[in-house]
């Protein structure tokens, strides 16, 4: 049996280019051969098997000047004590064994038992990476959702906001008339056959909406006899009319003899705005709801819409031209 001590006289002699058989004869030659062959192959397995099983790793210095220098004396600590000396003691156990089939069996078993590790260390690699890309797209989907949530919760405010602005913003432009008063860019004609011809004399595009409206004896309450039913408005262009229908035979006592209602613009599109006195009150007795149809928008839909209505808000003398506009 060679003493360990020979094995690093024969490292020592190779590193320093010498003959490091040197006096020996040949059965001592193959024997040292053989103990190197060991423990370069022990290292080799103990250090494959540690790195796998992360006790060892392998990573470029963090630290700078005399902390890298406490570093790299710490890391070579741990590595003699969980590479170096697992090692010779695998390689003093090997150095007892004679036998060339055993010592090739155990080297196949090492082999294998390295090769495995390899691979479920490569499984759990793949397993981990899988697992942090799920967990990246749940938290990206969770961020998704919360974003969501609050640009709706913002949009749901500023809508809000449009309304009561829209309102007073009507009011304090007298952007209003009383029953049967025509809004001052329109002209309506044939009031009393079954349809009304209503002409656009703004300079934009208007939506219109008519109702016949009666107000009921002793109330502040109105009957209303809707016109193009199944249409909220009817959209006219500028300089241009439409026949707006009537239906007599609702069943509301208002088709029968009520006063023309009008409704031009809303607070989500207020541009130009005009309401009859009766839809005002209407609008105050029962305030829509400030997110009818914007529920269940996508996110990129809910930023647009809250952009238009940052813009809007942002006006700050709305009424004013309103009103101006109202007295050409």
């Amino acid at each position: 049996m060679v003493p360990f001590s020979k094995i690093v006289a024969v490292l020592l002699a190779v590193a320093t280019f010498q003959n490091p058989f040197k006096g020996m004869d040949s059965h001592a030659i193959r024997k040292s051969l053989s103990n190197t062959l060991d423990f370069f192959f022990c290292l080799a397995f103990v250090s494959v098997v540690l790195i796998q099983l992360g006790l060892v790793k392998v990573s470029p210095l963090e630290s700078r000047g005399y902390d890298a220098l406490s570093e790299l004396i710490l890391g070579l600590g741990k590595a003699l004590f969980f590479i170096l000396l697992p090692t010779i003691l695998l390689c003093w156990m090997l150095r007892g064994i004679e036998g060339l089939a055993v010592r090739v069996a155990i080297y196949g078993a090492f082999a294998v038992i390295g090769v495995a590790g390899y691979h479920f260390a490569m499984e759990r690699a793949k397993a981990d990476a899988k697992g942090g890309e799920t967990t990246a797209r749940a938290n990206v989907e969770v961020r998704e959702v919360q974003a969501h949530a609050d640009y709706a919760a913002r949009l749901a405010e500023l809508s809000a906001e449009a309304h009561v602005r829209w309102r007073a913003d009507v009011e304090a432009a007298g952007a209003w008339g009383g029953d049967g008063v025509v809004p001052p860019m329109l002209v309506v004609t044939n009031p009393g056959s079954s349809s009304l011809k209503v002409t656009n004399q703004a300079s934009r595009t208007i939506c219109v909406g008519i109702a016949r409206v009666l107000r009921k004896p002793g109330t502040d309450v109105y009957d209303r006899c809707p016109q193009d039913i199944g249409r909220r408005c009817s959209e006219i262009l500028p300089g241009r009319s439409a026949q707006v229908g009537m239906f007599p035979d609702t069943a509301s006592p208002a088709c029968g003899g009520g006063f023309y209602e009008y409704r031009i613009g809303t607070p989500m599109q207020p541009k130009p705005s005009w309401w009859s006195r009766s839809a005002l009150d209407d609008f105050d007795r029962h305030p829509p709801d400030p997110m009818a149809g914007l529920t269940n928008l996508p996110t990129m839909r809910l930023r647009g819409e809250i952009a238009i209505l940052e813009d809007m808000l942002a006006e700050k003398d709305r009424a004013k031209r309103w009103r101006e506009a109202s007295h050409r």
